[in-house]
C-alpha cells in the first residue's frame, strides 16, 4: 500500500491575489493579467533574456505597488501575484518582499489590539497566518490558525482553517490531532474540503489503530467515488488505496467475523463480494491461507445462492492448494459438491447457463474425490474409506457422464463395494457394468467379478437359509454369464462350479433346487450344442448327471447320461 499517495487534491492554499484582485484599486493587477495573457500568445522564439527582463520589471513594479498599498490585505494580494512570476513557489524571498511581509505582520498585530469584533479579529489572524506562511514561518502560521479556530469557531474561514490544521497535523504524524480536526471539517458537508477530509480522517484513525472508527469512513469515501461515472486519476488511485486499507483494517480486527459483523450492520452492498474477495487476497499475499479460505467461506454462508458463490468456492480449493493443505483441498471439494450438486437447492434455483458452467467443475471434483478416497482406503484398509469412495463414484454416475467414463467409474464402484464387503451392491454394480452398456473391454471381467462376489457373499453367511436365499440370484447371474460369453472358456467352468456347489451344499431336492436344476440343464444343453466336441461339454453333462443322481432324480439323470453318450 502506497501511503505516499494519500493526498487526492492539492493542499489547501491561502486565497490568492486572483480572488482579491478587484479590491486592490491599483493598475498593477490589471497589468499582470494583460502581461500573462500576452505572454501566452507570444511565439516560443521570444528571446529568453528579454522574457526574464520583463518578468523582473513587472515583479519590481508589483513589489513597489505593495509598498504603497493602503492596507496590509491589499499589499499581500500584490505580493501573491508577484510570487507567481517566480519560477518556483519555493524560491528565496527577496529582501523587499520579506520586509513588506514583516511590516504586514507588525501592522496586523497592532490592528489586533485595536479591533473589537470577533469577525475582525478572525480576519486578522487569518491574514497573520497567511503572511507567516509566505515567510515560510510554519510554526507561527499554525499558531495563528489554532488561535482563530479556538477563539472564533463561527469565522467565515473556519472550515479552511480547520482543514489546514488537520493537514499540518497529518503531515507531522500527529494523527489523533489530525483526526479531530478533519472531523470538524466534516461538519460542513458542502465545503470543498469534505471528500479530502473524509478520506484523510479515515487514514488518521487507521494510523492510530482505531480500525472500527476508520472503516465506516473509508467505506463512505469509497461509496462517493465508486458511483462516479467519471473519476480523476487521483480519485481512482485513492479509491484503490481505500479498498486496500479496508482489507488491512478487517485483517487487523478479526477477519471473517469482523466482515460479517460489518455487513450485518450496514446491510447488503453492491460491492460486498468485492470486499470479501480483496480481504481474502490480502491474506493470500501475506501467505495466510487458512484465514483467506475462511473469508470466502464467510461470504458463501451469507449469500449461499449468489451467482458468484461457485467461483468463491473454487477459490477456497485453490487457496488450500496454494498453501499446501491437501486434506483441506479434499474437504473443500466435498463441500463444493454438496453445495452445488444436481440434487442441491443451489442447482434447483440456478439458471441453465449456470448449470452448464457448474457441470464440468462438479464432475472434476467428484472424480478427484473418488480417486482420493479409493487410494486412501487401499492404504488404510478401512471399510469406512471404501464407503466414502463409493459415495463419490455414485455421485459421478449421477451426472450421466459419457458411456466410456461411466463404464470405468461403474467398475471402480463395484471394486470399492466389494472391498467394503458390501457384496449385494457390489454385484449390482458389476452386473450393471457387464450387461447394461455396449460390449466393452471390461464386460467379461465385471461379469466374472460379480460371480466372485456371490462366492464370497455365500461364505460370509453362516445361516443355511440365508445362503439359500441368494441362490436364485447366483444361478441367474451364472447363467447370464454363460449366455453372454458363451464362447469364452470360462463359461463352462463357471457352470461346472455352480453344479458342484449345489452338489456339495444341498441335500433336499425341494422345489427351488428343482427349478435351479432345470435352468442349469437348459444352459448346459446350449453349451453342448454350441461346442459338442469340447471336453468341457462332456464334463458339464457328467456333472449334471451326478447332481441328479445325488437328488435321486433318476429320470433326469438318464436324460443327461444319454446326452453324454450321444
Amino acid at each position: 500500500l502506497d501511503t505516499s499517495a494519500i493526498a487526492i487534491i492539492d493542499d489547501a492554499s491561502f486565497k490568492t491575489a486572483d480572488t482579491t484582485k478587484s479590491k486592490t484599486g491599483g493598475r498593477s493587477a490589471d497589468v499582470v493579467a494583460e502581461y500573462l495573457e500576452a505572454n501566452q500568445r507570444s511565439p516560443h522564439s521570444l528571446d529568453a533574456m528579454i522574457n526574464k527582463q520583463l518578468n523582473d520589471a513587472l515583479y519590481e513594479r508589483l513589489v513597489a505597488d505593495a509598498k504603497k498599498a493602503g492596507n496590509p490585505s491589499t499589499a499581500t494580494a500584490y505580493l501573491n501575484v508577484a510570487r507567481r512570476l517566480k519560477t518556483s513557489s519555493t524560491a528565496s524571498l527577496e529582501e523587499a518582499e520579506r520586509e513588506l511581509l514583516n511590516k504586514n505582520i507588525a501592522f496586523y498585530q497592532d490592528l489586533l489590539e485595536r479591533t473589537t469584533t470577533d469577525n475582525g479579529k478572525a480576519d486578522i489572524y487569518y491574514e497573520l497566518a497567511k503572511n507567516y506562511d509566505l515567510l515560510t514561518q510554519k510554526d507561527q502560521s499554525i499558531a495563528a490558525l489554532k488561535t482563530l479556530a479556538t477563539n472564533y469557531p463561527n469565522a467565515s474561514q473556519i472550515t479552511e482553517v480547520r482543514f489546514r490544521l488537520a493537514e499540518n497535523a497529518f503531515a507531522t504524524n500527529h494523527f489523533a490531532e489530525a483526526a479531530d480536526y478533519y472531523a470538524q471539517v466534516l461538519e460542513n458537508k458542502n465545503s470543498n474540503f469534505y471528500d479530502q477530509s473524509l478520506y484523510k480522517r479515515a487514514w488518521s484513525l487507521y494510523r492510530i489503530s482505531d480500525f472500527d472508527t476508520a472503516l465506516p469512513l473509508f467505506f463512505s469515501y469509497a461509496d462517493k467515488i465508486w458511483v462516479k461515472t467519471s473519476k480523476t486519476p487521483q480519485e481512482s488511485e485513492a479509491l484503490q488505496n481505500a479498498l486496500d486499507v479496508i482489507s488491512l483494517s478487517f485483517i487487523q480486527l478479526d477477519g471473517a467475523r469482523s466482515l460479517d459483523a460489518y455487513f450485518e450492520k450496514v446491510g447488503t452492498k453492491f460491492y460486498e463480494s468485492i470486499i470479501y474477495n480483496r480481504v481474502a487476497k490480502t491474506y493470500i499475499d501475506k501467505k495466510i491461507y487458512k484465514e483467506a479460505a475462511e473469508i470466502y467461506e464467510a461470504y458463501i454462508r451469507r449469500h449461499p445462492f449468489d451467482p458468484e458463490a461457485p467461483e468463491l468456492s473454487s477459490a477456497i480449493i485453490n487457496t488450500y492448494d496454494l498453501g499446501g493443505f491437501p486434506k483441506d483441498v479434499m474437504l473443500a471439494k466435498e463441500q463444493f459438491v454438496e453445495h452445488y450438486n444436481a440434487e442441491s437447492t443451489y442447482w434447483k434455483q440456478a439458471s441453465p447457463e449456470m448449470r452448464e458452467r457448474l457441470s464440468p467443475t462438479l464432475e472434476g471434483h467428484i472424480v478427484d474425490l473418488g480417486k482420493h478416497y479409493h487410494a486412501t482406503a487401499q492404504e488404510t484398509g478401512q471399510i469406512a474409506d471404501y464407503e466414502k469412495a463409493a459415495k463419490w463414484y455414485r455421485a459421478h454416475l449421477a451426472l450421466n457422464p459419457k458411456e466410456e467414463d461411466a463404464i470405468a467409474v461403474n467398475y471402480l464402484l463395484g471394486e470399492v463395494l466389494y472391498a467394503a464387503k458390501n457384496y449385494p451392491e457390489a454385484i449390482t454394480e458389476f452386473e450393471k457394468t457387464a450387461y447394461s452398456y455396449n460390449t466393452h473391454a471390461k464386460s467379461k471381467d465385471a461379469a466374472e467379478f460379480a460371480l466372485v462376489c456371490y462366492q464370497d457373499w455365500d461364505k460370509s453367511l453362516n445361516d443355511l437359509e440365508a445362503r439359500k436365499g441368494i441362490m436364485s440370484q447366483r444361478v441367474a447371474s451364472t447363467i447370464k454369464f454363460a449366455e453372454k460369453f458363451a464362447e469364452d472358456k470360462n463359461a463352462a467352468i463357471v457352470m461346472q462350479g455352480l453344479i458342484q456347489y449345489l452338489y456339495e451344499n444341498y441335500k433336499d431336492y425341494d422345489d427351488s433346487v428343482k427349478k435351479h436344476s432345470v435352468d442349469i440343464e437348459a444352459q448346459v444343453k446350449h453349451i453342448v450344442a454350441t461346442f459338442p466336441q469340447q471336453k468341457s461339454s462332456a464334463l458339464l453333462l457328467q456333472g449334471l448327471t451326478n447332481l441328479y443322481l445325488h437328488f435321486n432324480d433318476h429320470e433326469s439323470a438318464v436324460r443327461t447320461a444319454k446326452a453324454l453318450l450321444a
